[in-house]
């Protein structure tokens, strides 16, 4: 094969393979994508309800109790914090009502306001209380390509069948590659999830006031993890901005979790830096969130 020839093979397949290398890359070694992604699988069970889709994990049935009939139904509705992710069934804050209450935990990984609301516009009738976590993940939405759903900033860009547009492709391109390549999805998820936009957190709680009706509402506000309770109190997260003036005005209540837990040592409790309790720290919210709730009767 002559020098010039190899040369140009060279270069026509240079990109291809490294391309390719780096799609078996990502496969193989599965990096942390830079949001929240959802599919269906063995485990993980997606449906549509009250036009957004929902999911549930393994233990999602357990956690919502369906069997129980006391006389008082506590509704909760979260994202992994109050789910309880990386916690046994048993070892949940839920998984021990009192006497006379049913805990019905709605909550699953990944949950934002979207969401959380289908769950309560499906649940709400057959309640007596409402128990809302208002997280950061009520500032986003999840995107859908095909089965799987990727939490998103507000106002990130859609090509016109409203799919994720990162580069700026042509829409065809772009879900096809969207739907078949890992790398690609990899790299437009990063770009995307530094898009601006900083929607009202406050502005849903609205929504969720008019569908709990005259019921007690619970406003449950979590605090990240990686600093001690203290300090979240004293200078709360963004997402805890303005909930106690909202609930003020709106008749609720609103359980800040830094001030519940602000005498324990935020390293003893947590699962992660991030928000996630072990079950130390769950035992905790049993112990101090719980009888937070009205008594039955």
């Amino acid at each position: 094969m002559k020098p010039r020839l190899k040369r140009a093979l060279a270069l026509a397949l240079g990109p291809f393979v490294a391309l390719s290398l780096c799609e078996v890359g990502v496969r193989a070694f599965r990096p942390k994508p830079r949001t929240q992604v959802v599919a269906p699988s063995h485990t993980v069970t997606v449906w549509p309800l009250h036009g957004t889709r929902v999911w549930q994990e393994p233990d999602g049935a357990a956690r919502e109790a369906a069997s129980c009939e006391a006389a008082l139904r506590v509704g909760v509705f979260g994202s992994s914090i109050l789910y309880g992710s990386g916690v046994d069934n048993d070892q949940v804050w839920t998984a021990s009502p009192p006497d006379g209450t049913c805990l019905h935990n709605y909550s699953a990984p990944g949950y934002g306001y979207e969401a959380k609301l289908a769950r309560l516009t499906e649940e709400v009738d057959a309640l007596d209380v409402v128990v809302w976590e208002h997280w950061a993940n009520d500032s986003g939405r999840f995107i859908w390509v095909g089965e799987r759903g990727y939490n998103l900033p507000q106002g990130v860009p859609l090509d016109q069948a409203g799919n994720p547009d990162a580069f700026g492709l042509p829409t065809d391109l772009n879900q096809a590659l969207f739907r078949n390549l890992r790398l690609y999805e990899y790299a437009a998820l990063a770009r995307l999830a530094d898009s601006s936009g900083s929607p009202s957190l406050i502005a849903p709680l609205d929504e969720v006031r008019r569908l709990a009706g005259d019921k007690p509402l619970i406003v449950v506000v979590p605090p990240f993890l990686h600093e001690s309770f203290v300090r979240s109190t004293r200078s709360p997260p963004p997402h805890a901005l303005g909930v106690d003036l909202w609930a003020e005005q709106n008749d609720a209540q609103v359980i800040h979790l830094a001030m519940l837990l602000e005498d324990l040592d935020y390293r003893e409790v947590r699962l992660d830096p991030c928000c996630h309790y072990n079950p130390a720290g769950h035992a905790a919210l049993a112990e101090r969130l719980v009888p937070l709730l009205p008594p039955p009767g």
